[in-house]
């Protein structure tokens, strides 16, 4: 498994706003980005998808890469957003519920109902109570019009890691080029991967910055140099600030009272096995 990352040539980059235009840390990560896993590439869009929107925008700007063009730094935060929880162990039970693909989008879908049907004024607490835990394992990237749906979780000493992007169509054309799959890694090679990205996005960006700092090519363009020095020596702290963060799980007994609760609440037809 490995993290990838290309940035924009600096000089590409357009500013942030106009009175006066500006370029922050946040601005200069801007590239593409995926994730390899076993020769599948996450973030990767399908050939379909990109010969379609061609057609929709012959004048736009060629797209160099098949990824999203957008600053490499979102991808790295929500990583390290998620990563205490993926990193937390799941319980036995609730790790057999989501071993079982079709069973456990079956059991949401079903809970789903529950809160919209339900007549109790605690449905949402309790749905958010049976489900937050899988939330937290959720890529979210929510930056993009059609985020692939990805999920990572701990099952003992493996990381797994489970997409499904088959439903996610536009004009009938498959967004993502890697449709579903599953893969598990020990958890020593999924926190190399990521200590792995973490470094080398970091060692480029303190590269830029300190190119900008010696030879700011674009005086149109304000920089904040002391800013830019502060925030890659504040971002350079992330990574173990998450690897020691506290997962915001609940207890697991908290969680499994709400997911009983949700399917004692599926009567009839519609009731849970």
């Amino acid at each position: 498994m490995e993290f990838h990352f290309r940035l924009e040539l600096v000089e590409d980059i357009s500013p942030w706003g106009q009175n006066p235009p500006t370029l922050g840390w946040f601005g200069l990560t801007l590239g593409w980005f995926w994730i390899e896993v076993d020769g599948e590439e996450l973030f990767r869009y399908s050939p379909g998808i990109l010969e379609h929107w061609s057609r929709l925008r012959p004048a736009s700007r060629p797209m160099l890469l098949p990824y999203d063009h957008y600053p490499v730094v979102r991808y790295w935060e929500d990583l390290l957003e998620m990563l205490p929880a993926v990193l937390d162990p799941l319980p036995g039970d609730l790790a057999a519920r989501v071993a079982d693909a079709p069973g456990w989008e079956d059991w949401q879908r079903r809970a789903r109902r529950f809160q919209e049907a339900s007549q109790d004024p605690d449905s949402d607490e309790i749905y958010d109570m049976a489900l937050r835990w899988w939330g937290c394992r959720t890529w979210g990237a929510c930056h993009l019009a059609h985020p692939p749906r990805l999920w990572l979780w701990r099952v003992g000493e493996s990381v797994h890691l489970r997409w499904d992007n088959r439903d996610l169509l536009v004009d009938g054309r498959p967004v993502w080029e890697a449709k579903a799959g599953e893969r598990t890694l020990p958890v020593s090679d999924f926190l190399d991967a990521v200590r792995s990205f973490d470094a080398r996005f970091l060692a480029e960006m303190e590269a830029r910055v300190a190119a900008a700092g010696q030879n700011w090519s674009r005086p149109g363009i304000v920089l904040d140099q002391k800013h830019l020095q502060w925030e890659q020596q504040d971002r350079s702290t992330w990574l173990e600030n998450a690897l020691t963060r506290s997962t915001p799980d609940s207890s697991w007994d908290e969680i499994r009272a709400a997911m009983t609760v949700i399917e004692a609440g599926n009567r009839g037809g519609d009731a849970f096995p």
